[in-house]
């Protein structure tokens, strides 16, 4: 897995990963998985503002054709973010909406080129 995601959208980014590269993605449906939702950093947690904002762009930066990287970018940046620092700003969320925008800031200053799996 791409190390540069560190937490969440690491598993999306390798099944596209393993798509592209043509290999099969299967489940077993019997399967049961028990996952405690947020117990990594908690559930309410300025490390996680940041994280699910720089990586869903990231993922986007690597896996979207430009076209529709273009649009989805311009979407985050036009209506999903303002609304979200409206909200955290709002609720008197400070840390949380400054998150947001070092996540935005990260993905204007980091290039991510996509590497093929080996």
């Amino acid at each position: 897995m791409n190390q540069s995601f560190f937490l969440y959208y690491e598993e999306h980014d390798w099944a596209q990963r393993i798509k592209r590269n043509n290999y099969s993605i299967w489940y077993c449906g019997q399967s049961v998985v028990y996952h405690k939702e947020s117990m990594t950093v908690g559930k309410e947690n300025p490390l996680k503002v940041y994280y699910l904002n720089r990586n869903r762009v990231l993922f986007l930066k690597r896996n979207a054709g430009i076209f529709p990287f273009l649009v989805s970018f311009a979407f985050y940046t036009l209506f999903s973010m303002p609304r979200l620092l409206l909200g955290y700003l709002l609720k008197g969320k400070y840390v949380y909406a400054r998150m947001v925008v070092k996540a935005y800031l990260w993905n204007l200053t980091h290039v991510t080129p996509r590497k093929p799996i080996k």
